[in-house]
């Protein structure tokens, strides 16, 4: 029988994953740099590996519900917009979507958030952007009504958003 889980479960999910994360904190201060170095449990994977790989799936978790909240936030087309983004999370949002770009060789060559005081070479040749961070980042995810304008030929249209990490990320 499977269960549906409702939003009533979240503070107790929550507070389970908080005694999750007690208990494993809890254990993180036996283990040395030697231990750390040995084996785990998982087939050619050592303790560091593991806590690696820990360290990395809960930034990336926190990240991805960051983007998600700010991204359908502005698709509920009720007031907030993309200017309404914090900076902290466009200058996130931008690198993060950039090396994914970069990675996929996007025909941009260079971006550069003019109020952020950032700029992204995302390819060695195509045009250049130039606009606020708020206004590159709508146009990347498709939240804004306009690409920025470019200089040295017209700017291609992006591709669907978000996009999986870079390859190589994990």
């Amino acid at each position: 029988m499977s269960r549906t889980h409702t939003s009533a479960d979240v503070p107790g999910v929550i507070g389970e994953l908080a005694r999750s994360c007690a208990r494993l904190a809890g254990t993180l201060p036996a283990l040395t740099d030697a231990r750390v170095r040995a084996p785990s449990a998982l087939p050619t994977w050592t303790r560091g590996h593991v806590l690696a790989h820990l360290a990395r799936s809960a930034d990336a978790y926190l990240y991805r519900c960051w983007r998600e909240v700010e991204t359908h936030h502005v698709d509920l087309d009720a007031g907030y917009r993309t200017a309404d983004w914090p900076a902290a999370y466009v200058s996130w949002a931008l690198d993060d979507t950039l090396t994914s770009l970069a990675a996929r060789s996007l025909p941009v060559g260079r971006v550069e958030a003019v109020d952020l005081g950032r700029s992204w070479t995302v390819s060695p040749t195509g045009p250049a952007v130039a606009g606020s961070g708020h206004a590159l980042l709508g146009w990347l995810s498709w939240r804004a009504p306009c690409a920025p304008p470019a200089v040295g030929g017209p700017l291609p249209e992006p591709p669907a958003w978000p996009l999986p990490p870079a390859p190589g990320w994990d």
